[in-house]
Formats: C-alpha cells, sequence, structure tokens
C-alpha cells in the first residue's frame, strides 16, 4: 500500500471516529449525562444543575411526527390485499411504538436503520443501533450506497469479541451477507448468505437533509452549546443561592457562651452588644432573566413554538392563528415527513415484493399523514363540508378528520342492521297485539 492509499485510509477512520464521537455525545445529551461546570465542594455539595430541553426537543419531535400514526395507501387493483397484509405487518410489529422509537433514534442520531428479517407469518422490522452501523457508499456517488457493517460485541464462550455482520452489493447488483467477527484488521469470515431479493434488507434514512454527506444531521447538533450555557448559569443561580440565600446573624460586644440563639428561647445581649443580619446585597434578578432568555434562544434554534410546550392557551385560537404560532415546528416536521416518508414508502414496497413478487417500482406506495396542528371540530367540520361540496371524497375526508373510513363504513353497516332489526321486531310485536 503506498503512502496516498496508507493517509486516504488514516483519513476515512479518523472521521468515521469523529462521527462515532459525535453520535455518543448527542445520546448523553439526550439521555441527560451533560458536562458538569461546577466543582462539588469538599462536604459534598454538587450545585450542578441539569435542565435537559435537549430531551424536551427530541420527544417533542417525535410525538409531532408520528403521535399520530400514519396511513398507508397502495395505488392497485389488489389495493385491499395489499394494504391488509402491509396492516397485518405493522400490528405484528407494533409499529405505533416502532415509529415512536424511529423519530427519537432518527432525531438523536441524525440517521436511523430499519432491518428486515425474514419470519413467519410476517417479517420481523428490527431498529438497529446507528452506533453499530456503517454506511459504505460509492467514493464518488455518497447516493448510490454499496453495503452497510454493523459490529457490535457478542459473548463467546464467556470471552467478549466484536461480532460483524456485512450487507454488501456485488457487481451484479446482488446482496450478500457475511457474519464472523472482527480480529484486529481482520474479518474473519464464519457464515456467508446471498440475500434472494433485488435489494438490501437493510432500509436507512437521514433525519434532516445534510448534503454532501451520506448521513443526516442529528436535532441536537445545533443546540448544545446553548444547552451547556443554560446548565451553567442555572448552576451558577442555585450556588449562589446556597451561599447567600440566607441571612447571616452577626453580634458584636459577646461571646458565644453569652449568646443562645435556639428558636424557643429568648435571646438576652450584654449591654453594649449588637444584634444584626447580613444578607446578599443584590439580588438575581439579572441572573434569572438571563436564564430565560437562553431557554428562549434554545427553543428558537430548536424551532419549538412556545404554544407547543403549553405556554399559550391553543384552546380558542383559530386554523389561521395555529399554523402562524406553529410555523417554525410546521417547516421542521414537513422536511421530516418528506424524509422519513421516503424510507417509509421503500420498506413497505419491498414488504410486498417479499409477499406477491415483483419488482419495488411494481408498487406505489404513497402514506398519508394526519394533521399537525390541533384541531378545532367545529371548523374541521365545517371545512370538510365545504370540500365536499367541491368534489372531494368521503373516504379522504374522514381520513382529514381522523376516522378509519373501513371502520366507520362497518359501524354503520352493523348500525343500520341493528336499527332494521329492531324495526321488524317492533312490527311483529305490533300486529301481534292487534285484533
Amino acid at each position: 500500500m503506498d503512502i496516498a492509499t496508507r493517509m486516504a485510509a488514516q483519513g476515512l477512520i479518523e472521521r468515521e471516529m469523529e462521527r462515532l464521537q459525535a453520535l455518543h455525545r448527542f445520546l448523553d445529551y439526550y439521555e441527560g449525562r451533560h458536562r458538569r461546570f461546577l466543582r462539588p465542594t469538599r462536604d459534598g455539595h454538587d450545585d450542578n444543575v441539569v435542565l435537559n430541553r435537549c430531551a424536551i426537543l427530541v420527544d417533542l419531535q417525535a410525538h409531532y411526527l408520528f403521535g399520530k400514526g400514519i396511513h398507508v395507501q397502495v395505488g392497485d387493483e389488489r389495493r385491499d390485499v395489499f394494504e391488509e397484509h402491509l396492516v397485518d405487518v405493522m400490528k405484528r410489529n407494533r409499529f405505533d411504538v416502532f415509529l415512536l422509537d424511529l423519530a427519537i433514534t432518527g432525531s438523536v442520531f441524525g440517521h436511523y436503520f430499519i432491518k428486515i428479517l425474514p419470519a413467519d407469518p410476517v417479517p420481523r422490522l428490527v431498529l438497529l443501533d446507528p452506533l453499530n452501523v456503517t454506511i459504505l457508499a460509492a467514493p464518488d456517488d455518497i447516493d448510490y450506497v454499496v453495503g452497510y457493517r454493523i459490529r457490535y460485541f457478542a459473548d463467546r464462550e464467556g470471552r467478549p469479541v466484536l461480532a460483524r455482520q456485512d450487507v454488501v452489493r456485488d457487481d451484479r447488483g446482488r446482496w450478500w451477507i457475511f457474519d464472523g467477527v472482527e480480529e484486529g484488521r481482520v474479518f474473519r469470515i464464519e457464515k456467508r448468505m446471498e440475500w434472494p431479493y433485488p435489494f438490501a434488507p437493510i432500509v436507512d434514512g437521514k433525519n434532516l437533509p445534510a448534503p454532501h454527506s451520506v448521513y443526516g444531521r442529528s436535532d441536537l447538533e445545533r443546540v448544545i452549546q446553548t444547552q451547556d450555557a443554560i446548565n451553567f448559569l442555572a448552576s451558577s443561580i442555585r450556588r449562589v443561592l446556597r451561599l447567600r440565600g440566607h441571612p447571616v446573624t452577626v453580634i458584636r460586644g459577646a461571646v458565644p457562651k453569652d449568646v443562645d440563639l435556639s428558636p424557643d428561647r429568648v435571646l438576652f445581649l450584654p449591654k453594649d452588644a449588637e444584634i444584626s443580619s447580613l444578607e446578599m446585597s443584590g439580588d438575581l434578578s439579572a441572573m434569572r432573566e438571563m436564564l430565560d432568555r437562553l431557554i428562549d434562544h434554545f427553543d428558537e434554534q430548536a424551532f419549538i413554538p412556545r404554544i407547543a410546550l403549553g405556554r399559550i392557551d391553543a384552546s380558542s385560537a383559530s386554523g389561521v392563528a395555529l399554523q402562524i404560532n406553529f410555523r417554525p415546528l410546521l417547516a421542521v416536521i414537513e422536511a421530516k415527513r418528506r424524509l422519513y416518508g421516503h424510507a417509509l414508502a421503500t420498506l413497505f414496497r419491498r414488504l410486498l415484493v417479499m409477499r406477491f413478487g415483483g419488482q419495488e417500482e411494481d408498487y406505489d406506495v404513497q402514506i398519508v399523514w394526519p394533521d399537525i396542528l390541533p384541531v378545532n371540530a367545529q371548523e374541521a367540520v365545517q371545512t370538510a363540508l365545504l370540500k365536499m361540496q367541491v368534489g372531494v371524497s368521503q373516504e379522504t375526508l374522514l381520513r382529514e378528520l381522523g376516522y378509519d373510513p373501513e371502520a366507520e363504513a362497518i359501524r354503520r353497516r352493523v348500525g343500520a342492521e341493528d336499527a332494521a332489526e329492531q324495526l321488524l321486531q317492533a312490527l311483529e310485536r305490533r300486529g301481534e297485539a292487534e285484533p
């Protein structure tokens, strides 16, 4: 290996190490393991405060992205069969919980990986840990993925080993799965298998756009410095309050044995003795105001409107007012819907190929998203009636209102049958009563 090749390989290793270090840092900040700015005292006082705005950001983004779930539509003559299969896969994989885990993973790490495991009666969907996965892309085209490398520590006969799985594409477009262990820089292959489908068993996607990078951006990437500033200022306020928040009693002209400061005693001081309190000369209003400004700045960086945190009452706000207040969050969620929606549509197309055969492009899969904003029920119904007058289908309107058209049709049919049965019974009773 020449010098240029070695330098290029070393550069790739260093960039991968930097990426993994950043991912570990993002995970720490989401889980509350933040930087500590104040050294604990010798007597055990730790004044460090963690106001974990990062966790609020991630959980809020996950709620607005997948909190109301999704609906899948397949544009095909056999749509009922296809959609029934996808619904079965989603139910068996607890997709409501899976989607929230997917959103949190993407928000923290910037990228997500879904692995398809063939199983009976439907495939299992496994959300991989991004810390364990490396994307292998073509050097001249980052959008062309040639493989995935998965590393994790496993127990082998009581000793830890670095297990590795490579999912790679060959020159003929076939996908292969190699399992083994990594010993130093040597990959010892123990098992190999050809994947029987023309696509990889892994679907990945970006959380936020990142031009010129195969990986997406984390929601925490731009807010960590502000989070540190919030924690430092809150910790400083706590220390000041601990040290200076209580008045100190000062006595002049007396010795300690002459003074009893017990709460149930009367204090008698010697002649010419003086007593006073030493209080903090300033206040903390400026520090508290600065802390509030930092929190507001964090929310602006995170595109979190005050109304989304419950600081403003949204119950009586009109639809236009809600759109204006939620505009920053709507912009981010719309970008995420495009990215996550593309990945999920790809996943569903591959699931259909595995069940019904054909190619991915044979299936027209669309992700139908619910409304993000809180709904004013009266305005929503009035809008739906207006849309119906211009020709929008009842099925589409029911989905926009948050109802399942198929379930509502069944309920209407059952209700009509019950009403008819009750009417028939009433007529029979009336006939029996007549002479």
